[in-house]
């Protein structure tokens, strides 16, 4: 892709300077710019992927907008409409893969498509206003913002009783996927014996315990605690602001309202943690 580009810079600036004919660059630019397009790539595979699948990061990539945006620039001064387009299809398809979900939105497509806005004479006329822009906002919104987690339905938990019957009440109890919490009727050492079969996540209790008594009688109360979820949560919670931070540098309200018109408001959904609409 650089190699092509640079290729593509080199012929263009000979013409201009009047080193090549017209009609030459009108055969050589074309015929670079297939190969250009055939290899067309902005992800960087020794780029470092996130652990969370879902977390935006910076990728570093071999392509930087504003080359692209150079590109288009000279495509417009010679007339090649259908270069710009199949350029155009070819990002759509790299913002939309999902094979590689940590895509360089931060550092390619959201600027880029920032850069069209702000200059729409490198598009064709033939092509709708903002169409490509609002594509890449869409998967960006579909990858990056995400609806609020729920507790999980399953409540599961490891086992690991002696096989005595208050274990197996015990066991029974952190097996099932809908329990979240039992008593168990049972005496001070009855009560020693099932705290230290309860298990672990993370290296602290999976559950929270209790010596409580019900109609007078000792018991052990035990409830599930729910730290790999609030661990989701967390994460969740930080994708979506650094999602929102970094739409935010490139398209505000004003931008963001000029393109998408009477669905502004509808565009990120109640659904959506992170809205363009404070106070709204």
């Amino acid at each position: 892709t650089n190699l092509a580009l640079g290729f593509l810079t080199h012929v263009f600036e000979a013409w201009t300077t009047g080193r090549i004919a017209e009609t030459t660059i009108k055969v050589v630019f074309p015929s670079i710019l297939d190969e250009f397009i055939l290899g067309f790539t902005i992800d960087d595979p020794n780029s470092s992927k996130p652990e969370r699948i879902s977390c935006l990061y910076s990728a570093v990539t071999p392509l930087y907008p504003s080359e692209v945006v150079n590109l288009f620039r000279r495509n417009a001064s010679l007339g090649f409409w259908d270069y710009t387009n199949k350029i155009l299809d070819k990002l759509q398809e790299k913002a939309c893969n999902t094979v590689d979900p940590a895509k360089p939105f931060a550092t390619f497509h959201l600027p880029f498509a920032k850069a069209l806005y702000e200059n729409p004479d490198l598009l064709p006329e033939s092509s709708p206003k903002h169409d490509f822009i609002k594509f890449i906002l869409t998967s960006y919104r579909d990858h990056f913002f995400q609806p609020r987690l729920t507790l999980p339905a399953d409540w599961a938990r490891e086992k690991g009783g002696c096989g005595c019957e208050d274990c197996e009440r015990l066991d029974s109890f952190l097996v099932d996927p809908a329990s979240v919490e039992i008593w168990i009727p049972a005496a001070e050492d009855r009560i020693d014996h099932l705290s230290r079969i309860l298990p672990r996540l993370y290296g602290v209790p999976a559950c929270e315990t209790q010596t409580s008594e019900r109609d007078s009688v000792p018991g052990f109360l035990v409830r599930k605690k729910d730290y790999q979820w609030r661990r989701l949560v967390l994460d969740w919670e930080e994708d979506q602001k650094a999602a929102g931070e970094t739409l935010e540098k490139n398209f505000d309200q004003t931008k963001l309202k000029d393109i998408l018109g009477d669905g502004y408001r509808k565009f990120f959904g109640p659904s959506m943690e992170w809205s363009p609409l404070p106070g709204e």
